[in-house]
């Protein structure tokens, strides 16, 4: 019976030990070299899928929040990561993005 209950508490408990879901926008570019070249990786399609699957790890799914994304401009937002997720800046080497998290969701 025990072991019952804490089965169906266990997913409430988790959701309250992230906080409320929240909105997190990310805005960047490609890593831009001294001599204004940047990296061949960096595409709207790596960009996108390194920044799904973090937004998934955040328990968040990413929609992109500007159509004219491109390698020099990205704006993507991550909704509903958890709510004890800090404002942070992603870089991968290949890219540059801040993360700024918003309200809720």
């Amino acid at each position: 019976m025990q072991l019952i209950n804490l089965l169906v508490l266990l997913p409430a408990l988790v959701s309250a030990a992230h906080g409320d879901p929240r909105r997190m926008s990310y805005s960047g570019s490609c890593i831009i070299a001294k001599d204004g070249t940047w990296s061949p990786k960096c595409t709207t399609a790596y960009v996108e899928a390194a920044l799904g699957s973090q937004c998934k790890e955040l328990g968040g799914a990413l929609s992109n929040i500007n159509f004219q994304t491109s390698v020099t401009q990205i704006n993507y937002r991550c909704n509903c990561v958890h709510g004890n997720t800090k404002d942070f800046t992603y870089n991968d080497g290949v890219f540059e993005a801040k993360a700024v998290i918003g309200d809720k969701c």
